[in-house]
């Protein structure tokens, strides 16, 4: 009987592993490969729609064909197709619908003018008056004529004169903004300040100022004093205050607390209010009767034998 080892039995593992990866491998290069298909009554239809969008392109039959390609791969995605199989798709339709036109795709040479293209492929338009082209010309001529060359020419230098006009207008323009805002200089109506003012109504240098004026009221005499003042509003629907100064508040408070002053009816002293405006009518607890506190001792001293 045969006896297999550890080392047969990691061989063949290694050699059964090696052939399922390749397997894998295969199975997905096929499923790449696979692409989606459109059917050909769709293709053909798809085709000649195209073909009619890209012979309107005014200069070349390539005008448009980005757009199309766009529009068709979208349409595409939108029916649940993978990207790469609309954009695939979208290609073979631009290049059946090309092909119907008739129109060769210049390589780059002849795109950057390197090489003579053949003007029967295209459409090829003098830019200046917009006529055709003789089909036998250079593929780098631009013009028709000399008339249009010299008429393209003259368009430029009237082009490059207006800028320069608009140029100047705008330097005059600069100068008249300078002037404008040195004729605009106001002293603040708050404090004094100068400023550029840019209506012909502002008054203020800033917020701040203006916030003051907002909030000053009519000239008042100092309730303690008798200094005349202009009172600043203490804050929205409260009306000014009547000293003109901390100072001359804390002075009218301590005058008003010297001249409070009552007669005690129990003890008969007369005794300054804690309160100017209380209603204490005692000078202590224990003259008030209501206190509980009796203004007599309760106990008796005796001699101590």
């Amino acid at each position: 009987m045969l006896k297999i080892t550890d080392e047969v039995r990691y061989y063949l593992r290694q050699v059964q592993r090696a052939a399922e990866g390749r397997e894998r491998a295969r199975k997905a290069a096929a499923v790449r490969d696979e692409h989606r298909k459109m059917d050909a009554d769709r293709f053909r239809t798809l085709a000649a729609r195209a073909a009619r969008i890209l012979d309107t392109g005014r200069d070349t039959k390539f005008e448009h064909e980005s757009a199309v390609r766009s529009g068709i791969r979208s349409a595409l995605c939108f029916e649940k197709w993978k990207w790469r199989d609309a954009d695939m798709c979208a290609a073979a339709i631009i290049e059946r619908a090309l092909s119907a036109l008739g129109a060769i795709r210049p390589s780059w040479d002849d795109a950057q003018g390197v090489g003579d293209l053949p003007r029967n492929i295209e459409n090829y338009y003098c830019i200046h008056c917009r006529s055709k082209l003789d089909a036998d010309c250079d593929s780098r001529t631009k013009y028709c004529s000399d008339e249009c060359k010299q008429a393209a020419s003259s368009a430029r230098f009237r082009a490059a004169n207006r800028k320069r006009s608009q140029a100047e207008y705008s330097a005059q323009l600069a100068a008249a903004r300078i002037t404008k805002k040195q004729d605009s200089v106001r002293d603040c109506t708050t404090c004094g300040k100068p400023f550029f003012g840019t209506r012909a109504h502002v008054e203020f240098c800033s917020s701040a100022c203006f916030q003051i004026t907002r909030r000053r009221h009519a000239d008042q005499e100092c309730g303690h004093c008798g200094l005349t003042y202009t009172p600043i509003s203490r804050g929205k629907d409260r009306p000014p205050g009547v000293f003109c100064s901390k100072a001359c508040q804390e002075a009218q408070r301590a005058a008003r607390k010297a001249a409070a002053t009552a007669t005690c009816p129990t003890c008969k002293t007369v005794f300054g209010k804690s309160k100017p405006s209380g209603r204490q009518k005692y000078c202590s607890a224990p003259c008030n009767p209501y206190s509980g506190i009796s203004s007599q001792p309760s106990f008796q001293c005796s001699e101590v034998i």
